[in-house]
């Protein structure tokens, strides 16, 4: 029986330790950065004070010029009528050809908001390289076929596969440019 509370000691001290890391302690400060630099406007119009941050730092790495991104959350409304039953945490829509908004879910950690930011400025550079193009809901146009997306799953959708596949190396060099 001393074994099993051992265990449980160590299991508990473990969750103790982890929740003064994440919520005591909290994330690290973003190093200092000129933005100066960018031919690019980020208006920051939700919740989350450091998205636009995120936003420039992903941009710019994504070697995009002369876009327009503006940010908002996600109105709670919208999350029910996307997607019934999935969690939808960002999304992005061309405005016109150099102005997108970008929404997000705010109740996430910074962690999360800056994997969707990543996700989510593929898709845009996906929209400026000519690949993705979005048509009369429910069309796109991806890499010269025209695409119905209502018979298509989310998962299945080549251009999500293809923001899946590079949003982690997106997100570590924006990672590496904040910390």
């Amino acid at each position: 029986m001393s074994k099993l509370k051992l265990i449980a000691g160590i299991i508990l001290l473990a969750i103790i330790i982890f929740l003064i890391r994440n919520i005591i302690v909290g994330e690290p400060p973003f190093k200092e950065m000129d933005l100066s630099f960018s031919t690019n406007t980020i208006q920051n119009y939700s919740s989350v004070a450091y998205l636009d941050t995120i936003s420039h730092v992903g941009i710019h790495e994504l070697e995009i010029d002369s876009v327009s991104v503006v940010l908002l959350d996600i109105p709670s409304h919208i999350i029910h009528e996307i997607m019934v039953g999935d969690q939808v945490n960002g999304f992005v829509l061309q405005v016109t050809d150099s102005l997108y908004q970008i929404y997000i879910n705010p109740k996430l950690s910074r962690r999360q908001h800056i994997n969707i930011i990543a996700h989510e400025l593929i898709h845009v550079e996906q929209n400026i390289s000519h690949r993705l193009i979005m048509l009369d809901s429910p069309f796109v146009f991806w890499k010269e076929d025209s695409l119905d997306v209502s018979v298509i799953d989310y998962k299945n959708r080549e251009w999500e596969i293809e923001a899946y596949q590079n949003e982690r190396t997106l997100e570590s060099q924006i990672k590496e440019s904040l910390y």
